[in-house]
């Protein structure tokens, strides 16, 4: 019941994201970071706490991924597959920077995080959009 609560608290965050920017990805990115910001107790209870155990797709179960995962398609067009991939990759890269927030490690402005946002986007796309012209760039660093 707990977590429903906290899923519910996030969801709004999400939810309400698009006012945060003007590009839907990053505005979610910014929204996952006041969220752990915000909330810490809760950023905690939903993505800190011991996940051993769970089955692996209750892991990755986020009622916002389907509308993530078809902002990215808009700004990118790049395939589901690579969508989901790529998303799974930036995730990591918020994450962490949430995690840092959260547990006042790190203190990040919203322009420090919209910058830092911006860059790990671009990166990653040059990184598909060498995938799409050459199958074998991913070894490219």
């Amino acid at each position: 019941a707990v977590i429903r609560q906290a899923n519910l608290i996030y969801d709004r965050y999400i939810q309400e994201s698009q006012a945060l920017d003007e590009r839907p990805y990053r505005a979610t990115g910014i929204a996952y970071t006041c969220f752990a910001r915000e909330e810490s107790e809760l950023f905690k209870l939903l993505f800190m706490r011991d996940r051993r155990g769970e089955p692996i797709a209750k892991k990755l179960e986020d009622d916002n991924l389907e509308y993530i995962l078809s902002v990215i398609v808009q700004a990118t067009g790049l395939s589901r597959e690579q969508v989901y991939d790529f998303h799974v990759l930036m995730w990591y890269f918020i994450h962490g920077l949430a995690v840092m927030i959260a547990t006042h490690y790190g203190d990040f402005t919203q322009d420090e995080i919209r910058h830092l946002l911006t860059e790990q986007f671009a990166a990653l796309r040059r990184k598909y959009e060498g995938d799409v012209c050459n199958p074998s760039s991913t070894s490219r660093t």
